[in-house]
C-alpha cells in the first residue's frame, strides 16, 4: 500500500469527502485534477532518485490526497477515461511502487537500528503506523467475516518492511505461521533481521523466491496478494496457477483498488477472479485514509 497519510504539516487529517458538483462543473472539475495529477507526475519523473525528502513525500502525499477523495461518478470516469491519464498511469504505478520500496527500505533500516539501542517497540514512531493499523484491522475483519481459517497464511510481495504481516499477527492469535514472499534479496534480508530484532521469528518466515516458485500454496489457508504484485492481468494468470495448488476452501485475498485509486494501484474484477477457479465472498472499498480495496474469494 502506499504509505502517504492525508495530513498537514501540522498533523491534522483532512476530510475524504470533496464536495458535491453538479454536471456544469463535472468537466471542469475533472480537467483540474487531470491537470494537478500530471503535474505531480511528470514533478516526480524528474528525480533521479525516489528516496524519501521533504519534497518527494509532499508530491506523493498530494498525489494519494487527490487519489482518495470522494468524488461523483462522473467526475470519476472523466479523469481516468482522459487520454493523457490513460497514458501515465502505467508509468505513475511505477514511480509509485519504487517511492514505497524506498520509504520500506529507508524504515526497516530505522527500525533495526531502533531496536539495537533497546527500544522495546519501535514500530509505532513508523510515520504512516496508523494507516497500517487501519489496513490490517479492515483485512482481519473481512477474512473472519467470510469464515476464513487463518492458522497459516501466505503474503506475496512482502517488501522490505512487512508491517502487514506483523500486524496481522500481533492483532490474530489466530494466525501460527505467516510465510513471506518477495523476489528481492535485499528486502528478505532486511526484513528477517527486523523480525529477529522485534522477537518475532518463530511465527514470521521469509523466502527469497519468485512467487510462482513457493511451494507451500497446498498447505496455506490464506494468500494474500500484494497490491503491487503484478498488474490486473498478471494477477489474473498467478492465481489460476495457485488455485490449482491451493486446497479447497482455502481463500485469496488480493488487495486491489477503486476510484482514482487505481492511479496508484490495479484494481481486481471479481468475474475474472471467479474464472481462476475461485469464488468471490466478499469485497471491501474503504473511502477512508486507508488506500486499498480488499477482495476475498474460495478456492472451489
Amino acid at each position: 500500500m502506499l504509505h502517504h497519510l492525508i495530513q498537514d504539516d501540522a498533523g491534522h487529517r483532512h476530510c475524504n469527502h470533496c464536495p458535491l458538483f453538479t454536471e456544469n462543473t463535472s468537466i471542469s472539475q475533472a480537467q483540474k485534477l487531470v491537470d494537478e495529477i500530471e503535474h505531480i507526475y511528470l514533478d516526480l519523473a524528474t528525480w533521479t532518485s525516489l528516496k524519501p525528502n521533504s519534497h518527494v513525500n509532499a508530491l506523493f502525499t498530494r498525489l494519494v490526497q487527490l487519489c482518495v477523495l470522494q468524488y461523483g461518478q462522473d467526475v470519476t470516469n472523466r479523469v481516468l477515461r482522459h487520454p493523457s491519464i490513460q497514458a501515465l498511469t502505467g508509468p505513475l504505478r511505477a514511480i509509485c511502487s519504487s517511492g514505497e520500496y524506498l520509504l520500506e527500505w529507508h524504515w526497516a533500516e530505522k527500525l533495526v537500528s531502533l531496536c539495537n539501542e533497546g527500544v522495546v517497540d519501535p514500530l509505532p514512531q513508523f510515520v504512516y503506523y496508523n494507516n497500517y493499523v487501519g489496513l490490517s484491522r479492515l483485512e482481519l475483519h473481512a477474512l473472519e467475516g467470510v469464515g476464513a481459517t487463518l492458522t497459516r497464511v501466505v503474503f506475496l510481495g512482502s517488501g522490505p518492511l512487512p508491517l502487514s504481516s506483523i500486524l496481522m499477527a500481533q492483532q490474530c492469535s489466530k494466525i501460527r505461521h505467516i510465510d513471506n514472499i518477495d523476489n528481492n534479496r535485499q528486502a528478505i534480508a532486511i526484513s528477517a533481521q527486523l523480525i529477529q530484532s522485534l522477537g518475532m521469528a518463530d511465527r514470521l518466515k521469509f523466502h527469497e523466491v519468485d512467487a510462482g516458485k513457493f511451494a507451500g500454496y497446498a498447505e496455506a489457508d490464506v494468500v494474500i496478494m500484494g497490491a503491487l504484485v503484478g498488474d490486473g492481468q498478471q494477477k489474473m494468470e498467478f492465481l489460476k496457477r495457485i488455485g490449482k495448488q491451493m486446497k479447497p476452501g482455502a481463500v485469496v485475498m488480493v488487495r486491489s483498488a477503486h476510484s482514482l485509486r487505481k492511479l496508484l494501484y490495479p484494481s481486481v474484477d471479481a468475474f475474472d477472479v471467479n474464472a481462476c477457479g475461485f469464488e468471490t465472498l466478499a469485497e471491501v472499498h474503504p473511502h477512508n485514509d486507508v488506500v486499498n480495496s480488499v477482495l476475498i474469494a474460495s478456492r472451489r
